[in-house]
């Protein structure tokens, strides 16, 4: 009887080494699918603030593109505008109607005198 109570006692103490194993290799894939879920967030994150520093940055270069533009509109105008003096001014000299009258007249829609 004490042999087979020894026998038993050693499987016994055989199956538990045996579970501990199993568990043991069971939280390594588990802890293996953490690390590796925790590396893809990471890569998803970094990728992410990535694009959003991409984004940030295209803003402030379309909004600078904006204001250049503006500007450049703003200069033209100005550069027509004294053009337009500089010619009222030349022909005006000549003793030639205002340009702006002339333009308007030409602007204008027929009377109907058809």
């Amino acid at each position: 009887a004490t042999g087979l109570l020894n026998e038993l006692l050693a499987e016994a103490a055989d199956r538990e080494v045996e579970l501990e194993a199993e568990k043991a290799a069971e939280e390594a894939v588990v802890q293996k699918v953490i690390e590796e879920k925790a590396a893809k967030l990471a890569a998803e994150e970094e990728l992410e603030d990535e694009l959003s520093r991409q984004v940030k940055d295209l803003n402030s270069e379309m909004d600078a593109c904006l204001e250049n533009l503006g500007q450049w509109r703003e200069q033209r105008r100005r550069e027509d505008e004294a053009l337009r003096k500089e010619l009222e001014e030349q022909h005006s000299c000549r003793g030639a109607p205002d340009l702006a009258v002339v333009g308007r007249a030409i602007d204008a829609p027929d009377s109907g005198d058809e």
